[in-house]
């Protein structure tokens, strides 16, 4: 569990909507969590969570589904600015990052 760990995690929630016209899979591979530095990749307690990021998930066209995705981190998010960053969303761009807060 989450628990096993002295670390932190910080849990992100994506709300992605599929404007393309063929189904896409989300992979928790398409996204790092950014510290200065570090990048840090997704760790497996994103199994657990209710929309967990999976990779499994098949979204179709026009369609929206919400997933989560679990980073395990040596600071809060509240103490550090992390950001996240999000490749294989698009065919034309390199990755967008985008800059956390807490909700």
């Amino acid at each position: 569990g989450l628990s096993e760990t002295e670390s932190n995690f910080i849990v992100v929630t994506i709300r992605i909507t599929n404007k393309g016209s063929e189904s896409w899979s989300q992979n928790p591979n398409n996204c790092v969590l950014l510290l200065g530095d570090a990048e840090y990749k997704y760790n497996s307690a994103t199994f657990y969570l209710e929309d967990s990021m999976s990779g499994l998930t098949e979204i179709n066209p026009n369609i929206s589904k919400t997933a989560q995705i679990a980073f395990e981190t040596p600071t809060k998010s509240t103490e550090d600015t992390y950001s996240i960053k999000l490749t294989g969303y698009s065919l034309f761009d390199q990755g967008v990052t985008i800059i956390l807060t807490e909700k």
